[in-house]
């Protein structure tokens, strides 16, 4: 939910970083993670966090590209 109401981009892209790791740890919402992870980096092109993780699950093909 918060997510959804955080008006500052930074903070909002923080946030779906987060829950995307809470969502990584459950296989059944893997696809959930990636989806998170692709609005933060969306939201804030500058957050490495985003953009690692990003990279990482692209590398691994945990992600469709």
């Amino acid at each position: 939910r918060i997510c959804e109401v955080e008006d500052n981009p930074r903070r909002g892209s923080a946030f779906r970083v987060e829950l995307g790791r809470i969502f990584e740890d459950k296989p059944e919402e893997h696809e959930q993670a990636g989806e998170c992870w692709q609005d933060a980096y969306r939201l804030n092109p500058n957050n490495t966090d985003a953009a690692l993780t990003l990279m990482a699950q692209y590398t691994h093909g945990a992600l469709p590209i």
